[in-house]
């Protein structure tokens, strides 16, 4: 636990080894926070060799964490895996409004991999990794525009695998400029 004497305007905190220094205040701005727990005494602490408290979480991704600490806000990365990343950040750190800003990004996002035949360019499986709501959408999507004869599905957690046509080797996609 932190003592409240130890406490003044600027706290440091080592995060995965990384320094992190700000106000006191910036840390603690989301009171239900575990950051605002751990710097009131609420939740015990670790400690570095210099006395710091310790935190295991990557630095990187907490650079992020605590930018949307002192500004209120934060652009989402237009990388899905980095949103998935930040998502588990902010519920990590149990920061609400920073995980309503990673979800509404995680439902806008879809990783799209197509595979096709060699020498015909024709697609036969479409793989798409996002939210269940947006990829039943894709999946009720593609299925209107080749016909539910050209297209069978499976649905594993967040992943949609589209087997299109097989029985004739792949449908040709529409480029859309």
């Amino acid at each position: 636990y932190v003592e409240e004497s130890e406490l003044g305007t600027i706290v440091a905190l080592n995060v995965g080894g990384k320094l992190f220094t700000s106000s006191y205040d910036t840390f603690t701005r989301v009171k239900d926070s575990l950051l605002a727990g751990m710097l009131c005494g609420r939740f015990p602490v670790s400690r570095d060799f210099n006395g710091n408290i310790f935190i295991d979480r990557d630095p990187k991704l907490f650079r992020s964490v605590l930018n949307f600490l002192r500004d209120e806000h934060l652009s989402p990365p237009k990388q899905h895996d980095k949103v998935e990343a930040l998502l588990a950040e902010a519920r990590y750190f149990q920061l609400p409004d920073m995980e309503r800003v990673m979800q509404d990004a995680w439902k806008q996002s879809c990783v799209l991999s197509c595979y096709a035949n060699p020498g015909t360019a024709l697609v036969h499986t479409l793989h798409v990794d996002g939210p269940v709501d947006v990829i039943k959408g894709i999946r009720s999507a593609v299925s209107e525009v080749l016909g539910s004869e050209h297209c069978t599905y499976s649905l594993d957690g967040t992943l949609l695998t589209l087997n299109l046509d097989a029985a004739h080797g792949g449908v040709e996609m529409p480029s859309h400029a």
